[in-house]
């Protein structure tokens, strides 16, 4: 297959001035129970392709499904006679690929890791939800999931390769006293033998059973507690700020602010060379070799996240943060993000009085340009440092640069989400809109 495309390019390098096509072959496991219950088994293996051709500052991009090279000679052929007719744009073109290493994560187990398996990890966790505490009625869902892709870029003079496995468990469970109360909880791995879903099935556990009996909470100033899943929702946020695409439309309230201090500690880094990381990999979506980028450094902007098209256009140094997206356009994502702690004291060390956020809705409805926000939240409720009671169905209003610049600390109690490990992080009084 790989060889085929590898003649499609020879074929059309005469007349586009770069050719690049992401192969991605994957092949998963899928299991949901309901309780203890198997409810549906899922195993596939697909195969998708991504194309970009460029050529005179015009490009091409399209996607499509299966391993033959047709479709991909038909669109290629066709746009020769069309790409004329596509504006110029001197910002964007397909970089040459960079001399790098090809990339291996894979578990050793992954090949001997069958459905039974799975099922029984998945009870297991169904198991230590039901066991953490007696108040938890019922697990709706135990889903854990095994993935195995290969991604192969190629252009006229180059082939890259990089190959990973991934793992991840979720748990959806009720709580009820006097009243019901549900949760989500997770885990992910690229290791099965290090996928933390015994842990992820107690979060969830916890978290349900902390927000049972809640009270109205009175409008006023509190201080903020984002619990780590909390918080990993919130860098979420942040780095769409920090994303060139969106800075460079000004669709950001951190455009401009390159080198100024922005948020009062936070210190935030992308960094794809951690070992087994979700996100980690030698290349990105353009074939670029990966690079550490400090976002933020003690609350100064240090860095946007750029692909090859901001870069030249802003004319800053390329981040390789380059995702390729099925469809062949190119975006930018990050790869394993992580925020520093400040702190190893507690929060009651700090202020006595505060409401801690378990849980957001509507976090990305914020308004990225002006920064307002107006969300609801669910959590508890401490005073003189001891939680009080739970609450629910509050709003926390206020705007994104001012809640940047009232961080107070980063606990070193970090979890990963993915591609994000956060931590626990108080920030200063906000207006909490309650009864």
């Amino acid at each position: 297959m790989i060889d085929n495309f590898r003649r499609l390019i020879d074929k059309y390098s005469t007349f586009y001035d770069n050719i690049s096509v992401c192969v991605t072959e994957s092949g998963s496991k899928n299991i949901l129970l309901n309780g203890y219950e198997l409810e549906n088994i899922e195993v596939s293996d697909d195969v998708s392709v991504s194309v970009r051709a460029y050529k005179d500052g015009r490009l091409i991009a399209f996607g499509y499904d299966g391993s033959d090279t047709d479709f991909a000679d038909d669109n290629l052929r066709t746009h020769q006679k069309i790409i004329s007719l596509l504006p110029r744009d001197e910002s964007r073109y397909i970089p040459v690929f960079s001399k790098v290493t090809d990339f291996f994560d894979i578990d050793a187990e992954f090949s001997s890791v069958d459905t039974a398996r799975l099922v029984e990890t998945a009870r297991e966790a169904t198991e230590a939800a039901m066991s953490a505490d007696k108040r938890v009625k019922c697990v709706k869902q135990s889903v854990v999931d095994a993935v195995r892709q290969k991604r192969t870029m190629l252009s006229k003079d180059s082939v890259l390769t990089e190959e990973s496995t991934y793992y991840s468990s979720s748990v959806y469970l009720i709580a009820d006293d006097k009243g019901e109360q549900d949760a989500y909880g997770s885990a992910d791995s690229v290791q099965l033998g290090s996928l933390r879903y015994l842990e992820g099935a107690r979060d969830a556990s916890f978290k349900a059973c902390e927000l049972l009996n809640p009270k109205r909470l009175k409008t006023a100033g509190y201080g903020i507690l984002f619990t780590p899943e909390v918080m990993a929702e919130f860098i979420d946020l942040i780095l769409e700020l920090v994303n060139a695409e969106n800075v460079y439309k000004n669709m950001s309230i951190l455009a401009g602010n390159l080198g100024v201090k922005c948020a009062s500690s936070l210190s935030l880094t992308d960094d794809p060379f951690i070992s087994h990381g979700t996100g980690s990999g030698s290349f990105d979506g353009e074939g670029q070799a990966s690079q550490k980028t400090i976002i933020f450094n003690n609350g100064l902007l240090n860095s946007y996240l750029h692909n090859s098209y901001t870069a030249k256009a802003m004319n800053m140094i390329n981040t390789a943060n380059a995702e390729i997206n099925k469809n062949g356009s190119v975006g930018i994502s990050c790869s394993n993000v992580k925020i520093d702690a400040t702190t190893d004291k507690k929060p009651y060390d700090f202020m006595t009085e505060y409401v801690k956020v378990s849980e957001v809705m509507g976090m990305h409805t914020a308004d990225v340009v002006s920064g307002d926000f107006s969300v609801g939240i669910s959590g508890v409720y401490y005073r003189n440092g001891e939680p009080a009671h739970a609450f629910r169905e509050a709003v926390l209003s206020g705007n994104l640069k001012d809640m940047l610049n009232s961080l107070i600390h980063v606990f070193d109690n970090h979890k990963t989400f993915g591609g994000i490990t956060s931590a626990a992080a108080l920030f200063d009084k906000m207006t909490v809109s309650g009864e």
